[in-house]
C-alpha cells in the first residue's frame, strides 16, 4: 500500500474540527489538516482488512488525488543522494506537496535550510551553505530543490567575517557537479570583492568560484550527456542547460553590473568569474566589448577588452595583487598632477609598496601641460611606471616612467628626445625644478624653431635646427616655449646645428650649418650657451665662416630666441677660414 508506512498521531486536548496531525516517512514532516487525514485514515483501515466495500464505489468516494496530493503547513524535507549523503535541508512555513512513493514534490514558501557536501576521503558530511527565499520548488524524485523570490545564498568561512553571499530571484542546485544556478539580478558578494547586478550567475556550491555561465560551459556540457545517457532524456532540463551555455550580457546590462575589488572598480562587461585558489587569494577574469577598470586611490583608470589578476584577502585588508588589462588599452593617470594618458596592448598592475603598471607596446603616451607647448608626447616598444596614491598629497600620480625600445620624448611640439632606453621622472619628484628625462644608447635630442623680424621695412624670415648625439644624456624640460631647460651628455657627444635664412634682399635664401664633436656636451637655456669640452672639431659652413677649427672648447650663444648669435673655439692650435660676403641692398 502507498500509504503502509504512514503513521498518524493525535495531540491531546483537541477538537476534531482543527486537529493537527503529523506524518512522518523518509526525514520529510507535513503538518496537515485532520479532515484530510480523517479521510485517508478510512481509506487506509479499508485497505486493510474492514468489510471491503464494491470496487465501484471505492473507485467513486475515494479520489486519487486525496492520496496524491496533500495542502500542508509547515514542513520540513532532507534529501540524500544514492550514498544516503545528505543534500540538502529545508524547512518552509507553508507548502502544496505531491507525496508518492516515499518521495515528495510540490511548492514551498517562506523556506530556509541549508546544503551539504560529503568528502570523498573521510566520508565526513558537513555543511557548506545557507540560504533563504520566499518561494520553492521541491522535488525528492530528481533530486532538485529551486528557490524563488529574494534568494540569499550564504556559505561560510572559517568565520562570520569570512561570509560569501549571493542573491537572486531564482536558484537551482545542479547537485550531481556541485554547482548552483541563479539567475534575475544576481549579486555576489565576500569580504574581498563585490560583483552584480547580473541576469545569469553559476557557482559552487560553497560559492569559492561563480561566474557567469560562459566559465562553466565544460561541466555544464558534461551535465547534459549525463542527462542524455539516461533513459527516458529529460529533454526540458537538457533545453535548459544548452540555453544556459549560450547565455550572453546585453550591452545595457553590462553598463549598469560593476565588479569591485579592493581598490579596483570595474564596469562594462558582459563575462565574469572570480575564484578562491586558496583561503586569502582570488583569482578574476572580466571580459567584455569595452571594460572600464577605475583605482580611486592611485588615480587610474583603463579601457580595455579584458583584464585578469589575483587579489590578497588578508581579512582586514584587501589588496589588488595584480591585474593583467589587455585588449586595445588606454589608460588614464589623473590626479594632483598632469593628466597623463597611455595607449597600448596591454598594462600589467602591481601592488606593491607603490602601484607598478608595465606596458606592452607599441606604447603612445601624452601628458597634458597647462598649454599646447606644455604637452608631452611619449612614444615607446616598452615601458612599465611606478604610480602613487592619494595618501602623498600634493603629488603627480605618476612618479617614473622607464621606457625602452625606439623612445622618443616630444615637448611642445618642438622638442624631442630619443634614445634606447629613457627613464622619465616628473618636475614632484626631482630637484631639477623640471621633469628629468635620462637617456642611454642611441641618444638624440633636437629643436626646431622658426621666427621672422622686420629690417629696412623687409621681412626676413628664419628658421633653425639643433642636433645633438652622443651615447647618454640627461635633460630637463620645463613648460613654456622653450621647453629644454638644460641638457647634458657625458661622451662621444656631437652637434649639429642648421639655420636657413630667407631674406627678400638677398638673390636667393642661404643655408649655415655648424657641426662640432667633443667629449662633453652641456647646454644651459638660463645662460643661452651651448658647450663642446675635450678634443673639440668644429667644422662650420656659413655667409661669414667657413672652414675647420680645433680646440679644447665650443661656445655657441644664442639670442632670446634661441637664434645662433656667435661661435667661439678656445684653446689648441685651430685654423680657421674666414670669407665675408656682403648682402646685395
Amino acid at each position: 500500500m502507498v500509504l503502509s508506512s504512514v503513521m498518524v498521531t493525535r495531540p491531546m486536548h483537541t477538537t476534531p474540527g482543527n486537529l493537527p496531525a503529523t506524518l512522518w516517512n523518509l526525514g520529510m514532516t507535513l503538518r496537515v489538516p485532520f479532515t484530510v487525514l480523517a479521510v485517508l485514515a478510512t481509506f487506509a483501515m479499508v485497505g486493510c482488512g474492514s468489510k471491503p466495500a464494491p470496487a465501484k464505489v471505492a473507485v467513486e468516494n475515494v479520489e486519487p488525488e486525496l492520496v496524491r496530493k496533500i495542502a500542508t503547513g509547515a514542513v520540513e524535507l532532507n534529501q540524500k543522494d544514492d550514498n544516503l549523503n545528505r543534500l540538502w535541508h529545508v524547512k518552509s512555513q507553508g507548502s502544496e506537496l505531491v507525496y508518492e512513493e516515499g518521495r515528495a514534490k510540490g511548492k514551498l514558501t517562506g523556506l530556509m535550510g541549508e546544503t551539504f557536501t560529503t568528502d570523498k576521503d573521510s566520508k565526513v558530511t558537513t555543511v557548506v551553505s545557507t540560504f533563504s527565499a520566499r518561494e520553492g520548488d521541491a522535488d525528492q524524485s530528481i533530486k532538485t530543490l529551486v528557490l524563488r523570490k529574494d534568494v540569499t545564498v550564504t556559505s561560510k568561512g572559517k568565520n562570520l567575517a569570512e561570509d560569501k553571499k549571493m542573491t537572486a530571484q531564482g536558484v537551482r542546485w545542479l547537485d550531481d557537479f556541485e554547482l548552483v544556478e541563479a539567475s534575475g539580478d544576481v549579486t555576489m558578494t565576500t569580504p574581498a570583492y563585490k560583483f552584480g547586478p547580473l541576469p545569469k550567475l553559476i557557482a559552487t556550491k560553497d560559492l569559492k568560484a561563480v561566474g557567469t555561465p560562459d566559465h562553466f560551459k565544460g561541466r555544464i556540457q558534461a551535465l547534459i550527456t549525463s542527462l542524455k545517457s539516461k533513459s527516458p532524456a529529460s529533454t526540458v532540463a537538457i533545453a535548459a542547460l544548452v540555453s544556459l551555455t549560450t547565455q550572453t550580457v546585453s550591452a545595457q546590462t553590462a553598463k549598469a553590473a560593476t565588479y569591485q575589488a579592493g581598490d579596483l572598480t570595474i564596469t562594462g562587461y558582459n563575462s565574469v568569474k572570480a575564484e578562491y585558489v586558496s583561503d586569502t587569494r582570488i583569482k578574476f577574469v572580466i571580459s567584455g566589448p569595452q571594460i572600464i577598470a577605475t583605482s580611486r586611490t592611485k588615480g587610474f583608470s583603463a579601457t580595455a577588452k579584458r583584464i585578469e589578476g589575483y587579489l590578497q584577502d588578508s581579512g582586514k585588508k584587501q589588496t589588488l595583487e595584480s591585474a593583467n588589462i589587455t585588449g586595445g588599452v588606454t589608460a588614464l593617470l589623473e590626479g594632483d598632477g598632469p593628466r597623463t594618458e597611455f595607449k597600448c596592448s596591454a598594462i600589467l598592475l602591481e601592488e606593491k609598496t607603490d602601484m607598478m603598471a608595465t606596458f606592452a607596446g607599441p606604447i603612445r603616451g601624452t601628458r597634458a601641460g597647462k598649454t599646447a607647448d606644455d604637452a608631452t608626447d611619449i612614444t615607446a616598444a616598452t615601458g612599465s611606471a611606478i604610480l602613487v596614491g592619494f595618501d602623498v598629497q600634493g603629488k603627480d600620480r605618476l612618479k617614473k616612467l622607464i621606457l625602452g625600445g625606439g623612445v622618443t620624448v616630444t615637448r611642445g611640439g618642438s622638442t624631442k628626445l630619443s634614445g634606447n632606453t629613457v627613464t622619465f621622472t616628473p618636475d614632484a619628484y626631482t630637484d631639477s625644478a623640471g621633469d628629468l628625462v635620462s637617456l642611454d644608447g642611441g641618444v638624440r635630442a633636437s629643436r626646431t624653431a622658426e621666427s621672422s623680424r622686420k629690417v629696412s621695412n623687409v621681412t626676413v624670415r628664419e628658421s633653425s635646427t639643433t642636433v645633438l648625439t652622443g651615447a647618454s644624456g640627461v635633460a630637463v624640460l620645463v613648460p613654456g616655449n622653450f621647453p629644454l631647460r638644460s641638457f647634458q651628455m657625458n661622451s662621444g657627444a656631437k652637434m649639429l646645428l642648421t639655420r636657413n635664412v630667407s631674406d627678400p634682399r638677398l638673390d636667393k635664401p642661404y643655408q649655415e650649418t655648424y657641426s662640432g664633436t667633443g667629449n662633453k656636451l652641456s647646454y644651459s637655456d638660463a645662460e643661452l650657451t651651448l658647450r663642446l669640452t675635450g678634443n673639440v672639431v668644429l667644422t662650420s659652413k656659413a655667409r661669414l665662416m667657413e672652414g675647420k677649427s680645433t680646440g679644447d672648447e665650443l661656445i655657441i650663444t644664442l639670442n632670446e630666441k634661441r637664434e645662433l648669435k656667435g661661435v667661439e673655439v678656445n684653446g689648441g692650435p685651430g685654423e680657421t677660414n674666414i670669407k665675408e660676403v656682403k648682402p646685395k641692398p
